[in-house]
């Protein structure tokens, strides 16, 4: 199955919900090599959500700084890559 790309559609039109606390404990026990994967995501998903939806953003950005806060087994590298991408939004 293929989920369309939500860049074709009016972003006003898409519902975001926020991510539920229960999710941090799901992410927090997920194997090193999830949560590298996760960090990737989070690092494209920022630069993309901070450039075409910034009302948004704001949002997002609270959610992915406390996902970080808990995702610390995943490489290291790019786990700072995703602090550094949020540390740019807030700038």
């Amino acid at each position: 199955m293929s989920f369309p790309r939500t860049a074709h559609y009016p972003l006003d039109k898409i519902k975001f919900r926020c991510v539920p606390p229960a999710f941090h404990d799901v992410v927090e026990d997920t194997p090193p090599e999830s949560q590298t994967i996760k960090h990737a995501n989070l690092i494209h998903n920022t630069q993309c959500i901070t450039e075409f939806d910034p009302g948004f953003s704001v949002v997002f950005i609270n959610e992915i700084e406390a996902l970080l806060d808990v995702m610390t087994k995943g490489d290291p590298n790019l786990h700072k890559q995703a602090i550094q991408s949020v540390a740019r939004y807030r700038e």
